[in-house]
């Protein structure tokens, strides 16, 4: 399983200091890639799960199933898999319609 966490860290922060990456910061997205073991050795398959955030108000999304089929795991790395994840999501301008006042 692949966990990918978007934070929110205070301006000005210092992301190599042991101490800052202490503290607690704000989860504002994140997602879970976990392979479903129907594919092959070659190829594996993904369920994902997304907590979409709304703009400007991330605790108020919604969480989003999608598939990765097919993903070439020994040739592509765990980016390209975050991308194959997201890309539906980005490209669906429409399941982003509720969250915008028309």
């Amino acid at each position: 399983m692949i966990v990918v966490k978007i934070e929110q860290w205070p301006d000005g922060a210092d992301i190599e200091d042991p101490r800052e990456r202490s503290r607690p910061h704000t989860d504002i997205a994140w997602a879970v890639m976990q392979n479903d073991k129907t594919g092959s050795e070659e190829s594996a398959c993904y369920d994902i799960s997304l907590y979409d955030p709304p703009p400007y108000n991330p605790w108020a999304g919604a969480v989003v199933k999608e598939k990765v089929s097919e993903f070439p795991r020994k040739k592509l790395g765990v980016w390209d898999l975050l991308f194959r994840a997201l890309e539906p999501i980005v490209r669906d301008t429409d399941r982003h319609k509720s969250y915008q006042k028309l």
